[in-house]
């Protein structure tokens, strides 16, 4: 009964899981070659009985050498999460957009997230822009695979790490897991996990 134009829901022994959907009746973004899946299940941490959620992002992957080796690209896409801790205290939701800049020729890379965190009935919170950044394969030799990369976090309060992949033909579109673990400031002791999925502009 949850499923609609954005995900289909599954509710199978206790644990719960939506699948964004791809293609051009999704109304948030259409994608052709990205999705992901946000599983929720029993899991139980110090003892105690919670609920575990894990982001999956999947698809298409882009073939090593179709990855582009010159030239640049911006890309767009929405964000996904969940967190809690500090002063969020009925497990928010974390939502957004991304800002995925590329250069293939440097292999450098760059992801700027504004976020969203909704805490149940209080007011939502403006999280900012977080900006992850780093190195891949495409023209850096010795980074690692061209169609994966791996994003640190720069953000004076908050530690982190994005993976992701290209996926689709010639890096059409980009899906990637990410944390936010909050250090100091305002948040301090909040923590989110996510995904992001997105396309070439």
């Amino acid at each position: 009964a949850l499923t609609n134009t954005t995900f289909t829901h599954y509710d199978v022994g206790g644990v719960k899981a939506r699948i964004f959907k791809w293609g051009s009746g999704n109304p948030v973004i259409a994608l052709t070659y990205t999705s992901f899946a946000e599983i929720e299940k029993p899991v139980t941490y110090a003892g105690r009985a919670s609920t575990g959620t894990y982001y999956i992002p999947f698809g298409g992957v882009t073939p090593t050498f179709q990855v582009p080796t010159t030239g640049s690209a911006t890309y767009s896409g929405v964000v996904y999460g969940k967190g809690g801790g500090a002063t969020f205290s009925d497990g928010p939701n974390l939502s957004g957009t991304s800002t995925f800049n590329v250069n293939f020729g440097t292999g450098s890379a760059s992801i700027i997230m504004a976020l969203i965190a909704t805490d149940g009935a209080n007011p939502a919170v403006n999280l900012g822009n977080l900006t992850y950044s780093g190195t891949f394969g495409a023209g850096c030799p010795g980074c690692g695979p061209a169609n994966r990369y791996y994003l640190n976090l720069s953000d004076p309060n908050a530690i982190g790490i994005l993976h992701g992949f290209f996926f689709g033909p010639n890096a059409a579109e980009y899906g990637a897991v990410f944390n936010i673990n909050y250090i100091s400031g305002t948040n301090n002791g909040a923590v989110f996990n996510g995904v992001t999925v997105g396309k070439k502009n």
